[in-house]
């Protein structure tokens, strides 16, 4: 998985995800993302 600034896409206040895996890998990484960015909200 690729996270890259949205500053790099003319998205200021974004980022952009970028992948190229199978679909159980992709929901796994998914998750371990949201559970990190959740700690943002705290």
């Amino acid at each position: 998985m690729l996270l890259v600034p949205g500053s790099r896409f003319e998205l200021p206040c974004g980022a952009r995800l970028g992948y190229c895996a199978s679909e159980d890998v992709l929901r796994e990484g998914l998750k371990l993302l949201g559970e990190a960015l959740a700690e943002f909200d705290r």
